[in-house]
């Protein structure tokens, strides 16, 4: 099973990989991530006023989950440091952290109108992205893209365009790449340091391991 998975997600890498041709693109890191992903097939019709409310919308409703989240991430750092002289402190703080975690999830989960928290693995840039789906989608066909990050709650609502769907070689599920057509700059921004993180912390992981 870990084989067929490694293999449909090699196969969504190249999708992505040549969805990225342009030379604009290239500047742009690629990872494999866990996030949740919800997604649906956007008429051309629609797409002018989907991008108009993009524009008008106002992101800073979403902040307060992002916020919780970005404390919980500082309180991991002191928790380590607490932990040598203070194991039943950085017992109870760890508790604590706990349930930050859960009400700044449920929080994010609230103000995206997003309604499916399984997690979806994605080979992701700030150009575009890759995924499994249940079925095809037509190449050239607008998606209406809704993204939450982990462990930052950040969440970006964009407007792609499928570049590519093949069907994978295990399974009945297809692999879909598909460019950004809208993304907000502050978006795109939050994805660059998103994925530069997480570049990091996978070559972090690797000199540990080795």
């Amino acid at each position: 099973m870990a084989t067929d998975r490694h293999s449909s997600l090699t196969e969504a890498r190249q999708a992505h990989a040549a969805s990225d041709e342009p030379a604009e693109r290239r500047r742009y890191f690629r990872v494999e991530d866990d996030i949740i992903l919800e997604y649906r097939p956007l008429a051309e019709s629609e797409r002018e006023e989907l991008i108009k409310a993009l524009r008008d919308g106002n992101p800073s409703r979403h902040l307060i989950a992002s916020s919780f989240a970005s404390t919980s991430q500082q309180m991991q750092h002191l928790l380590r440091k607490i932990q040598e002289r203070e194991p039943a402190v950085a017992l109870c703080l760890q508790a604590l952290n706990e349930k930050l975690d859960l009400l700044a999830r449920q929080l994010a989960m609230e103000t995206t109108e997003i309604t499916d928290q399984t997690l979806r693995r994605v080979d992701i840039s700030a150009a575009g992205l890759a995924f499994e789906a249940a079925g095809p989608v037509q190449v050239d066909q607008l998606l209406e893209l809704k993204m939450l990050l982990f462990p930052s709650l950040d969440y970006i609502r964009a407007v792609g365009r499928v570049v590519r769907c093949t069907r994978a070689r295990q399974g009945a599920d297809f692999n879909i790449a598909a460019d950004f057509d809208y993304l907000r700059d502050d978006d795109r921004e939050l994805l660059v340091q998103h994925v530069m993180r997480k570049e990091s912390s996978r070559l972090r992981e690797e000199r540990t391991d080795s």
